[in-house]
């Protein structure tokens, strides 16, 4: 008898790309997204950067953006060798560590009110 636990957290944007699209059905995705996106919630950041942080590293997803609208602020966080290293960015373009040559306008994001 094997015993398991999931945890099942519900990021503000998933990304999957083609290679783990197998995992996605019409109810739901069972499997590691590609990326993940959280917007920083003021009553409770260090639920996205302590917890969650640990919970997407834990298991593997590649990218991890923390988006803080009140700071103007994007901390990208790619996966290497395990652990996340932290890359910053507030009024730049950043470049996605999941799909060659793309690059996201950040200083665009925080045109708009969250």
């Amino acid at each position: 008898m094997c015993n398991s636990i999931s945890t099942v957290i519900q990021p503000d944007l998933t990304i999957i790309l083609n290679d783990r699209r197998s995992y996605l059905t019409k109810a739901k995705f069972d499997g590691v997204p590609s990326m993940v996106i959280e917007i920083v919630s003021p009553s409770n950041p260090s639920h996205d950067r302590k917890l969650k942080r640990k919970l997407y590293e834990q298991t593997e997803i590649q990218e991890y953006w923390i988006v803080d609208p009140d700071q103007k602020k994007v901390e990208q966080l790619v996966l290497s060798d395990g652990a996340y290293e932290v890359r910053e960015a507030s009024t730049s373009t950043v470049a996605l560590s999941i799909i060659p040559d793309a690059k996201i306008d950040i200083a665009g994001l925080f045109e708009f009110d969250f």
